[in-house]
C-alpha cells in the first residue's frame, strides 16, 4: 500500500509526505523513479528503525523491501540543499546516507513518536508538524536565482542550453553551475537531462505515443539515437524493453510500430 499527501504550507520545502508498507512480495522491491529532489526515509521495523537521507535520483534505482517494515518518507522539493546542515547533496546523488537529524529534527525521537500513533493521518500530521516547526528558521536557504533557473528549466522540460539558461537568469555559466550543485546536488546539465527523460517517460505512458523519431524531436534530442542512448543510460534499459514492461492500455500497437521503425 502506498499513500501520500502534499502539505499546503511547506510548498517550497516539501513536495509530498508519504507512507508505504511491505505487504507485497519483498523480492519485488521498489524502483525509485527519477527525482530531482532529495528524500528522507524512515523505516520502521517491529522492534527497530532506520532513518536515511537520499539525494537526487538521476538513474533508475532499485531498492529491496524488508518484509513487515513500514516506510515513511518526505520528498523534499529541488533546490533546498543547504537546508541539510552538514550533508552535501552532491555527495548523495543516486545514493543515501544514514542520518539522525534533518532540519533540526531529532529523527530518533520522531521515529519513536510515529511508532506510538496508530493511523496514517496521525502519523502524517506528526511529520508535518515537525517540519513546520523548523521551517521558519530555514527560509534563508532558498535562493531566488536557483528557483528561477529551475522554473525555466522545468517549463522547457530540459530543452534549453546551459548558456541560454544562465543568460535568462542573468548570471554566468560558472555561477549557475555552482548554484545548481550546492542547491540541487547536480549540475544544470544533469538537471536538464533528467527533465528530458522525465518528459519522454510521460509521453511513453500515453496510449497514443508518437513514433520515436518524432518523440526525440519534441523532447529536445538531436536525433533518435541520442534519445535511445540517453534513455538507456538513465533507465538502465532500452525504450522497447521499457515499453514491453510498462506499456499503457491501448498502446501495444503503437509500441510495436515504434520498435519496428526504430531499432536501438
Amino acid at each position: 500500500m502506498y499513500t501520500e499527501f502534499r502539505p499546503k504550507h511547506l510548498s517550497h520545502l516539501v513536495e509530498a509526505i508519504w507512507f508505504a508498507d511491505s505487504d507485497v512480495d519483498p523480492d519485488e522491491g521498489h524502483i525509485a523513479p527519477l527525482s530531482l529532489g532529495s528524500q528522507l526515509v524512515i523505516k520502521l521495523y517491529p522492534s527497530d528503525y532506520e532513518t536515511a537521507l537520499s539525494g537526487p535520483v538521476t538513474r533508475q534505482t532499485y531498492y529491496p523491501f524488508v518484509e513487515g517494515a513500514r516506510y515513511f518518507g518526505v520528498q523534499f522539493a529541488p533546490g533546498v540543499g543547504p537546508a541539510f546542515e552538514n550533508v552535501l547533496l552532491k555527495d548523495l546523488k543516486d545514493s543515501s546516507v544514514d542520518i539522525d537529524k534533518v532540519l533540526g529534527i531529532d529523527l530518533n525521537s520522531l521515529a519513536h513518536h510515529i511508532h506510538d500513533v496508530q493511523t496514517w493521518v496521525e502519523q502524517s500530521r506528526l511529520i508535518e508538524k515537525s517540519l513546520r516547526k523548523q521551517y521558519p528558521q530555514q527560509e534563508h536557504f532558498l535562493n531566488h536565482n536557483i528557483l528561477f533557473a529551475m522554473d525555466i528549466a522545468q517549463e522547457c522540460k530540459g530543452d534549453i542550453s546551459i548558456y541560454e539558461l544562465a543568460a535568462i537568469v542573468g548570471i554566468s555559466r560558472r555561477q549557475l553551475e555552482r548554484l545548481f550543485i550546492r542547491y540541487t546536488g547536480v549540475t544544470p546539465k544533469a538537471f536538464c537531462k533528467t527533465l528530458r527523460v522525465q518528459s519522454v517517460l510521460d509521453r511513453l505512458q500515453q496510449a497514443n505515443s508518437a513514433p520515436l523519431a518524432e518523440l526525440a524531436k519534441d523532447c529536445g534530442y538531436t536525433d533518435q539515437a541520442h534519445l535511445a542512448n540517453e534513455f538507456r543510460q538513465t533507465m538502465g534499459t532500452s525504450i522497447s524493453a521499457y515499453l514491453d514492461a510498462n506499456a499503457p492500455v491501448g498502446s501495444l500497437a503503437a509500441s510495436a510500430r515504434n520498435r519496428a521503425s526504430s531499432p536501438e
